[in-house]
């Protein structure tokens, strides 16, 4: 984290993370805003970043065949996922004054720790030549 303010990353992008904060947050008391982590992990759910598999639909018994190509396939290709027990995951050592509550700091904390937990594939890692990628991907 303090590489990435050292980089001024986070006054670059200081306009657009402190308007999402502001936004999101509640007033706890006179001139300071928390952002609750159950408000964070809504936040990133409803910018589509985490990966929440799709249930399987259950079909008529008749078609094993179906379901065994089903089967091979998923085995090939192993199904990421990243949801929101694994953001609560990421970001559970980071609270301000409550447990549950994010200050700015915090929040950008609990956003650097997302980017470090989230299993992106081998061409998105190749895309993202730095961290700053990574958190970029998220913003």
């Amino acid at each position: 984290m303090y590489e990435l303010a050292h980089q001024n990353f986070f006054e670059e992008n200081y306009d657009l993370l402190s308007s999402i904060f502001s936004e999101k947050g509640m007033p706890k008391k006179v001139d300071h805003l928390e952002l609750s982590k159950a408000d964070f992990v809504l936040l990133l759910k409803d910018a589509k970043c985490l990966l929440i598999p799709k249930p399987v639909p259950k079909e008529a018994a008749g078609k094993e065949k179906k379901e065994d190509a089903d089967k091979k396939k998923e085995e090939q290709a192993p199904s990421r996922k990243f949801e929101e027990a694994d953001v609560y995951e990421a970001i559970k050592p980071t609270c301000s004054f409550d447990d549950d509550q994010l200050n700015y700091v915090d929040f950008l904390e609990a956003l650097v720790r997302v980017a470090n937990a989230f299993p992106f594939t081998e061409d998105e890692l190749a895309d993202m030549v730095t961290f700053e990628h990574k958190l970029m991907w998220f913003i």
